[in-house]
């Protein structure tokens, strides 16, 4: 029985078909890529026109569980939900690395003269 389905829709065996031959005959790419190439022969897109590859992938993991696919290994890198790191610019006053000490904003006053306000 099929009980495949992507973002509340079943699939149809025709679908299921066709992820099936792209994972065998494609073995050796990664999941990533296996995703994207499924979401566009299946036209699987969000209505900005990217395609829906994090719930791809969802779906092959679990057709994986299931054993009706073989999926790649996963390649070694960040752990799942990791952000990577943000650059830190060095202080252009300073020249080091990291944020002040304060939080306050430090404007001197020849970079922004006032002018005396006129009542007329």
């Amino acid at each position: 029985m099929n009980d495949f389905r992507f973002c509340g829709h079943p699939l149809e065996p025709a679908e299921l078909a066709l992820i099936v031959e792209l994972a065998t005959r494609y073995g050796r790419i990664s999941r990533h890529e296996l995703a994207q190439t499924v979401c566009e022969l299946l036209d699987w897109h969000r209505p900005n026109g990217r395609p829906k590859t994090i719930e791809c992938r969802a779906l092959l993991k679990r057709m994986q569980e299931e054993g009706r696919i073989a999926l790649p290994a996963l390649k070694p890198g960040r752990p799942p939900g990791a952000r990577p790191p943000v650059p830190v610019r060095p202080d252009p006053e300073t020249g080091r690395s990291g944020a002040r000490s304060s939080s306050a904003i430090i404007i001197s006053a020849s970079a922004c003269p006032l002018a005396p306000i006129s009542a007329t």
